[in-house]
C-alpha cells in the first residue's frame, strides 16, 4: 500500500505541474482522479485530513464535472471532518453530470447520510426510492431500502431483489429473517438465518450484524419452534444459535431441556448443561437440571446432586441483598 501511495503522489505533482488551459477534457479528467485518489489514499492509510482536502480541491479544480472528485469529497466531508451538510451539498453536485448508474449511487450513499441525520432521517427513505428508479440494476440500493423499511410488507419484495442482485452478499437475508419472523412464519425466518450464516454473515465483519445478535435470533427461533412441537428444527436453531455464540449459555441450557425432556437423551443432556455453566458461571437452571439427572442416577450421583443443589444455594444467597442491622433500643 505504501509503494502505490509513493506512486499517486509522484502522479498528483506531475498532474499540479500541467497548465489546466493547455489540456483536453479527457486529459482534464484523468489528473482530476489522479488527485482524487491520491486524496483517498492519504485519509485512509495516512488519516491525513488536511493534505487529502488540499489534493481533492485540486482535482476539483482541475476537473469541475468529475463525478468521482466530488462524490468522494462529499464522503471524505462527512467521514472525516464530520460535516454532513457540507458533504450533502457536494454529493448533490454530482447530479449535474453524473449516469445514471452513478446517480443511482449517490442517491444511495444521500440515504445513507441523511439517515444518520436526527433532522432529516425520515428523507432517506426519498433518496433509497430515487437510487432505485435511476438504476434498477443496483443492488445496494435495494439492498439499503429494504433494510430501511424492514419488517414492513414492501421490505420483503425490495430485500428479495437485492438478493437475486447479489446472490452472494449475506445481509438481506438478515432482514428478510426478520420480516418473516414479523410475518409469524417461523420457517421462513430459519430459512433466511441459516441462508445469512452460510453466506458468511457472521464471520466477524464489524459493518454487519455480530454474532451475539445472530444468537439469540436462532435461540428465539428454537424455543417458538419448541412451542409447536417442532423438535428436529428447533434442536438445529438452539446448534447454530452456539455455533453463532458459544458464549450463550442459555441456548446451551435449553438446548439440554430438549434433550433431557424430549428426546431422552441424558448424556447430550448433561453436555449441554455443563457448557452452559461454563459459558456463565452464575447461571442456576444448568446445576438444578444437573442435580436431577444425577439424582435420578443414584449411588455415587446423589453426592453430585447435592453439590449442585448447594452451589444453587450459595449463589443464590449471594444475589440476595443482606438486610441492614438494626440497633437494638
Amino acid at each position: 500500500m505504501e509503494a502505490a501511495l509513493a506512486k499517486y503522489k509522484a502522479a498528483a505533482k506531475s498532474a499540479a505541474l500541467q497548465k489546466s488551459s493547455e489540456l483536453s477534457q479527457s486529459d482534464k479528467a484523468k489528473l482530476a482522479m489522479v488527485h482524487a485518489r491520491y486524496a483517498g489514499m492519504l485519509w485512509h492509510l495516512r488519516r491525513d485530513k488536511k493534505t487529502a482536502q488540499r489534493q481533492y480541491k485540486l482535482a476539483l479544480k482541475t476537473d469541475p464535472s468529475s463525478v468521482e472528485a466530488h462524490f468522494f469529497y462529499g464522503r471524505f466531508l462527512w467521514e472525516a471532518l464530520s460535516n454532513s451538510r457540507l458533504a450533502e451539498e457536494e454529493l448533490r453536485a454530482t447530479f449535474q453530470h453524473a449516469d445514471a448508474k452513478w446517480a443511482s449511487i449517490v442517491h444511495v450513499q444521500l440515504g445513507l447520510l441523511l439517515e444518520a441525520r436526527e433532522d432529516k432521517s425520515k428523507d432517506a427513505e426519498g433518496e433509497y426510492r430515487a437510487a432505485v428508479v435511476a438504476f434498477e440494476g443496483n443492488q445496494e440500493a435495494h439492498y439499503q431500502l429494504g433494510r430501511f423499511l424492514a419488517p414492513g410488507e414492501e421490505a420483503e419484495r425490495v430485500l428479495k431483489r437485492a438478493s437475486t442482485l447479489g446472490p452472494t452478499d449475506p445481509r438481506p437475508h438478515w432482514y428478510l429473517m426478520k420480516v418473516m419472523d414479523h410475518k409469524g412464519s417461523l420457517e421462513g425466518a430459519v430459512r433466511e438465518a441459516r441462508l445469512y450464516v452460510r453466506l458468511g454473515g457472521d464471520e466477524g465483519d464489524e459493518r454487519r450484524l455480530g454474532s451475539r445478535e445472530l444468537s439469540i435470533r436462532f435461540q428465539k427461533l428454537a424455543e417458538a419452534l419448541e412451542t409447536r412441537s417442532n423438535f428436529d428444527d428447533a434442536e438445529s436453531c438452539f446448534s447454530e444459535a452456539i455455533n453463532a455464540d458459544p458464549s450463550n449459555s442459555r441456548a446451551h441450557c435449553e438446548l439440554g431441556n430438549l434433550l433431557y425432556d424430549v428426546r431422552n437423551d441424558d448424556r447430550g443432556a448433561e453436555r449441554s448443561y455443563v457448557a452452559a455453566i461454563a459459558a456463565d458461571e452464575t447461571a442456576l437452571e444448568p446445576h438444578v437440571r444437573l442435580a436431577r439427572i444425577h439424582a435420578r442416577r443414584g449411588g455415587e450421583g446423589l453426592g453430585k446432586a447435592v453439590e449442585h443443589l448447594e452451589l444453587c444455594c450459595q449463589r443464590r444467597a449471594n444475589r440476595v441483598p443482606t438486610p441492614k442491622s438494626t440497633s437494638s433500643l
